[in-house]
């Protein structure tokens, strides 16, 4: 198994602060390689090698034994190599950024608060370990990311009934949507419909907007309560 590569310089020590102590203490250091001093004449070709790199966004080259806080080559050499972010999953972190939810687009993490970061870098870490796959949404959005991801989407959906009244029967071609889609995707097998036919059910069987919005609602209850889907669509 490939290994994630985090590289960062952790000048000040504050991956322990910001609960990335397990890093240091050696765990899951089968799967994890974490990286502090990289000059701009070392040789950087093992993050091809990587199935994903983490990198401090503003990492400070370590050059004559010490570090250079003005000095940021070994990020610009990184930043040329091709694969980074296409083939290899690449995640920007720093203590500039204050996002907590990640700017993911992508095979990337854009930015990414260096105190979120860490604060999500373990379960990441141990559900590589576990599955050998890199899901780079535990990062952007955290542990319990589904039921973000389909909070998110039911926002978006109900906005776009703002302007009709609860008794009002519903078109399906009003819920014709990437959001939609992606709620009956995540919703799935208890859900018991596909997207498709459940667009299908609602041309037939059309339903108010107040119980379209109800259905959903339970599913986000579902997500809430038990961190998946246990409602079946009627």
């Amino acid at each position: 198994m490939n290994k994630i590569y985090l590289i960062d310089d952790n000048v000040d020590g504050n991956r322990q602060k910001y609960g990335g102590g397990f890093v240091d203490d050696g765990m899951c250091q089968d799967v994890l390689t974490a990286i502090d001093k990289l000059s701009p004449s070392d040789d950087l070709s093992f993050v091809n090698n990587a199935s994903c790199v983490l990198l401090h966004k503003s990492l400070e080259d370590y050059v004559d034994g010490q570090f250079h806080d003005d000095s940021h080559k070994v990020v610009s050499i990184l930043r040329q190599i091709p694969e980074l972010g296409k083939d290899i999953p690449l995640v920007w972190f720093s203590d500039g950024d204050t996002l907590d939810i990640g700017d993911y687009r992508g095979n990337t993490i854009y930015s990414l608060s260096k105190r979120v970061f860490y604060g999500r870098l373990e379960p990441f870490v141990i559900h590589y370990q576990k599955t050998g796959e890199i899901e780079l949404k535990i990062l952007a959005y955290g542990k319990n990311y589904t039921i973000y991801l389909v909070d998110r989407a039911a926002t978006i959906l109900f906005t776009r009934l703002q302007e009709l009244a609860n008794d009002e029967k519903l078109l399906a071609s009003k819920v014709l949507c990437e959001e939609m889609e992606q709620i009956v995707s995540m919703s799935q097998p208890a859900i018991g419909k596909s997207y498709k036919e459940l667009v299908i059910d609602l041309q037939m069987h059309p339903i108010t907007v107040r119980e379209f919005k109800q259905q959903i609602n339970n599913i986000l209850d579902s997500f809430q309560d038990y961190g998946k889907n246990y409602y079946t669509w009627k």
